[in-house]
């Protein structure tokens, strides 16, 4: 898999409306792929890819066990399932509920920290409650960069203010803001890489149903 920049988003109360802003000034063919995590009831089947495809340049497409990830394209994960990352791909996962969620923005932004390391970018929308911050902090320690909307422009700013008091947040921007810096920064250079710590191996292991020595 070449050195492209893989953009993990979370969002939940308010998030929505929030991506589809992100997104206004993507162009189609950018070299990046976008994994989002948007809560919802356990049971409602979500329309929310179908609407967003009618709305943005990318293609978006539902997650579903074993997909390729792309350059390109939005992966939203299913409802009632987290989305994980195996072998640089997609994997539907029943494992525990994160913060009362499945699926968790934590368990997708602990996933990819572990496969991407410093090619992952994890953006934290609007939202109640505190998910996501445990999830950023993990994209730190893996050599990832970590956005949060800017709290006073978020519908709710829980999740935000949460991420903010107790991770070293690299950037708080405003939605239009962030749809900027994701064009400007994906031909940049990356990051120094970091080992990964084993700890985090073992808790995206355990969202996974995976076992390990």
């Amino acid at each position: 898999m070449e050195e492209y920049r893989i953009f993990t988003i979370g969002a939940s109360a308010g998030g929505r409306v929030a991506i589809e802003k992100v997104f206004e000034k993507i162009p189609a063919g950018i070299n990046a792929s976008f994994l989002i995590v948007v809560h919802s009831s356990f049971d409602m089947i979500s329309s929310f890819s179908k609407h967003l495809n009618q709305k943005i340049a990318l293609e978006v497409l539902d997650a579903q066990e074993n997909m390729k990830i792309e350059t390109g394209k939005v992966y939203v994960s299913a409802s009632n399932q987290h989305m994980v990352i195996m072998n640089e791909r997609i994997s539907n996962s029943n494992g525990p509920r994160e913060n009362l969620f499945r699926p968790s923005i934590d368990v997708l932004f602990r996933s990819a920290a572990v496969a991407f390391g410093n090619r992952n970018v994890g953006i934290l929308l609007s939202g109640r409650l505190n998910d996501g911050t445990v999830g950023l902090e993990a994209i730190k320690k893996c050599g990832g960069l970590t956005i949060i909307q800017d709290p006073e422009t978020a519908e709710y700013s829980g999740m935000p203010l949460t991420a903010q008091k107790f991770v070293d947040i690299n950037q708080c921007l405003n939605l239009e803001e962030i749809g900027n810096f994701i064009v400007d920064i994906v031909d940049k250079p990356l990051p120094d890489k970091k080992d990964i710590p084993y700890s985090l191996i073992r808790e995206s292991e355990i969202a996974t149903n995976q076992k390990s020595d």
